[in-house]
């Protein structure tokens, strides 16, 4: 999207930036957060953000002004792409930070669109790139009042967005287990229809177990991201979540945000446009980097952005956990909720990302069911469906599709999954999958593969994205945790 101050006729028969119509954003300051309106004549609708009032409170008046002004922007930069007009974009708010930085996220994320927008994918890259440079933005007078104002941080306090899910809950533990300080934070997206409860309820019992005390947002401003199957506003995740992270920070003294993107967000493919595809590029070892520059450069240096689990496969964090910190399975949630089959179990039970960590805990010996809230086996028959191993093989008598989602739609993780059904098998973990999957010649190909299947995914490749002070100690605990796995698979 470009930044212009005058009209700008388009020759090539999109509207001239005059006659065009306008999104009106407008930022405000209020008792304990941050306030959004968005006007499009004559309809406005406002959208909040609230902070424990101890955090906002703490937090510097000069600082709560820049930080809306890259907020402000991080949640609606989408927005032609979102409503599917060539829109113009008027903030009230200044120049931000992170514009660039957006940019870029919109132009990676461009070949993923062609694979996520199936019905329009030969028209998709085209469509987007022209919503992108066809949308005039202006800013209000920018300030320049030259980054955030921080105190000094300690590198030993970090901030955790924390989910429950299995990465984020790792890289708690770790960090705990490591001597660090982690501020664990819960963003709630209200997309997530039905997780609210769930997360609430799992919050308070974590803090009576453990004494620990998690931050709980209520972020009214993703309410901005498209829903259902959408994806427009999600390609800055974790950039909204770090800024979003920046008065938690202030208020600890922490020196870091750690994510929890696991090694196959680095994955991709070549598509027949010989485009490269990279799933999510944002969780990705390069990114995260990026992401920590920005986030250096608008903290003065005093707070950047880092990552524990960039060397590590799902199954194998599933299994430190189990081998190291046990005691957490039963708060790990790692479903979005966000159909009606998570209104009383926080497992929808509906969707591949359910049916994925299902066969990762059994895979390493964990039942699902008694020791992580799961309601139902995933392995009965009616759940065939949510394996992508099971999409359309031809080699046995399993065929089918996949309601797969992120990278379970396009099957990049199926060797992985080739090795968690082994495992799974040899555990003696009973379903129709199981029974499906034994009389398949997946087994021969996972027995042939065996030595490379665990070499790769029970492997740890070390990250240069784990701050130096404690790289060594974080090394050490996943190899250690990693040798177990490997000594209890061989013993099967």
């Amino acid at each position: 999207m470009k930044s212009s101050r005058e009209p700008d006729p388009d020759p090539a028969g999109v509207l001239p930036s005059s006659q065009r119509k306008h999104l009106e954003i407008s930022g405000s300051l209020k008792q304990s957060g941050f306030g959004l309106r968005i006007c499009k004549d004559p309809i406005c609708e406002d959208f909040d953000l609230f902070y424990p009032d101890e955090i906002w409170e703490n937090f510097p008046e000069g600082n709560k002004k820049q930080l809306l002004d890259n907020l402000a922007f991080s949640f609606t930069a989408h927005l032609p792409l979102l409503k599917g007009e060539d829109l113009d974009l008027k903030y009230d708010t200044s120049q931000p930070m992170v514009s660039s930085w957006i940019y870029n996220l919109f132009l990676r994320f461009l070949p993923t669109y062609r694979h996520l927008y199936e019905e329009r994918a030969e028209g998709e890259l085209l469509y987007v790139l022209r919503r992108m440079l066809t949308s005039d933005i202006s800013f209000a007078e920018n300030e320049d009042m030259g980054g955030l104002d921080f105190f000094e941080t300690d590198e030993r306090n970090v901030i955790v967005p924390f989910t429950f899910g299995k990465d984020s809950l790792l890289t708690y533990c770790v960090a705990k287990e490591i001597g660090l300080r982690p501020i664990p934070v819960c963003f709630y997206e209200p997309t997530e229809k039905y997780s609210k409860r769930h997360k609430l309820e799992l919050i308070e019992n974590f803090e009576k177990d453990f004494g620990e005390k998690i931050y709980f947002v209520d972020n009214g401003f993703a309410n901005l991201r498209a829903g259902d199957d959408g994806w427009f506003g999600w390609e800055s995740t974790l950039t909204t979540y770090a800024l979003m992270s920046l008065p938690f920070a202030y208020s600890n003294g922490a020196r870091y945000i750690i994510f929890s993107n696991e090694i196959s967000c680095n994955d991709y493919f070549y598509d027949d446009r010989a485009l490269k595809v990279m799933f999510d590029y944002e969780q990705s070892d390069l990114a995260t980097g990026d992401l920590s520059a920005l986030i250096r450069a608008l903290t003065n240096g005093k707070v950047g952005c880092a990552n524990f689990l960039q060397g590590l496969y799902e199954i194998a964090i599933i299994g430190i956990l189990k081998n190291n910190f046990g005691k957490y399975l039963k708060y790990l949630m790692s479903c979005w909720a966000d159909n009606s089959g998570a209104t009383k179990c926080r497992w929808c039970q509906e969707c591949s990302k359910c049916g994925r960590i299902f066969l990762f805990l059994a895979a390493n010996g964990i039942d699902p069911q008694e020791q992580a809230g799961f309601s139902d086996n995933l392995f009965e028959e009616k759940y065939l469906s949510l394996f992508n191993i099971f999409s359309n093989y031809s080699g046995g008598s399993i065929s089918g599709s996949t309601k797969g989602v992120t990278y379970d739609s396009i099957g990049i993780n199926r060797d992985e999954q080739l090795l968690a059904f082994y495992l799974a098998y040899r555990r003696g973990f009973k379903g129709y999958a199981i029974d499906e999957f034994a009389k398949s010649k997946l087994v021969k190909e996972a027995e042939v593969r065996f030595v490379e299947l665990i070499d790769k995914y029970y492997g740890f490749k070390e990250s240069g994205m784990i701050p130096k002070f404690c790289r060594d100690d974080v090394n050490n605990l996943f190899k250690n945790s990693l040798s177990r796995s490997l000594s209890a698979i061989r013993a099967l």
